[in-house]
């Protein structure tokens, strides 16, 4: 869409909710649609059997945040606004995106960059 000269907000989504961290590797992909629709509690019936689980205040301020940008975007076409930190446009030239993260929200280089451009470089090479 960047190359078309549309405008890109591109992000890596890593958060994990608080009772599953060290459960998982990681986020799997999807996991934040509940953040996205502000739901964090539609993640309770696939948490069955996770002892303890409990959707955790941080679990809420993460959705609180996330939705918002959601919201706004779907509003506007940007993400930004409402007093959340400041979402850069994506450049293909920058190697930079918005991560949602445990620690918080950062912008900065993409962690998974190298793997994926190998495997960019796999798929065009097998064309």
């Amino acid at each position: 869409m960047a190359q078309a000269g549309q405008p890109v907000w591109l992000y890596r989504y890593a958060y994990v909710f608080q009772g599953m961290r060290g459960r998982d590797m990681g986020t799997r992909h999807g996991c934040e649609i509940p953040f996205a629709f502000n739901v964090p509690d539609a993640i309770q019936p696939l948490a069955q059997g996770i002892p303890n689980f409990a959707v955790t205040p941080s679990d809420r301020q993460m959705a609180d945040l996330t939705s918002g940008y959601w919201a706004q975007f779907g509003k506007t076409g940007n993400p930004n606004g409402g007093g959340r930190p400041m979402w850069e446009q994506h450049n293909p030239a920058v190697d930079r995106l918005m991560q949602f993260t445990n620690s918080g929200i950062t912008a900065g280089t993409d962690p998974l960059k190298q793997r994926l451009d190998l495997w960019q470089q796999v798929w065009e090479r097998s064309r």
